[in-house]
């Protein structure tokens, strides 16, 4: 008698985990770059240039003066020796980015072209100078701090005066203010001896 065959036991195989699929996610455009605007330099050209003649231009973002002709285009010819370069203006510059900066009278100490000036009173009869606010106000009219005389009257007993600057940012107090060049670009400040001198040159491609 035969023996019952023995059923093999089930092999349970491993199940491969699901494949996972990323999707690419596209980069999102880069913006482009503004079109600069660009102020036309035709006001630098003078009556005895030819028309031919390309002045620069005012980038107005940047607050330079650039090339109305492409820079390519410029040193190309400039290279194949058809470059004509006429000098038309002179400005003056920021010295750290090359912008254009303004100038005032301002506090040598900040810079600040926010300066006030303290107004003085000169007392003739004992020869004290102070401030207005030093001299008493009464119904009777001024009293002299340093001599007590009552009764001053300005034109006959004593006389306005300018007195020394004060910058309001810094309290900085100085006799004599100095021009100071702020660029209109980066905000610094700076001596106006320490601004740049840039030529505004015209272009001609043969």
């Amino acid at each position: 008698m035969e023996a019952p065959a023995l059923e093999a036991p089930a092999v349970q195989m491993p199940v491969a985990p699901p494949t996972i699929v990323i999707s690419e996610v596209a980069a999102p455009p880069q913006p482009l770059p503004p079109t600069p605007t660009l102020l036309l330099g035709d006001w630098l050209l003078t009556h005895d240039l030819p028309q031919r003649i390309k002045p620069p231009a005012l980038d107005l973002s940047q607050l330079k003066f650039v090339p109305t002709l492409p820079a390519q285009q410029v040193e190309a010819a400039r290279q194949r020796g058809s470059l004509s370069e006429v000098l038309l203006d002179r400005v003056w510059v920021c010295p750290q980015c090359r912008a254009l900066p303004s100038f005032r009278p301002a506090c040598p100490c900040f810079g600040s072209g926010g300066v006030e000036r303290d107004r003085m009173l000169h007392h003739f009869a004992c020869a004290f100078v102070g401030s207005t606010g030093e001299f008493q106000v009464s119904d009777e009219g001024l009293a002299c701090p340093k001599c007590c005389t009552q009764r001053l009257m300005v034109g006959t007993d004593c006389e306005y005066l300018d007195g020394p600057w004060r910058c309001t940012d810094c309290d900085w107090n100085t006799a004599e203010l100095e021009i100071v060049g702020h660029c209109l670009k980066c905000g610094f400040r700076f001596p106006a001896q320490q601004a740049v001198l840039e030529d505004l040159v015209g272009h001609h491609v043969a």
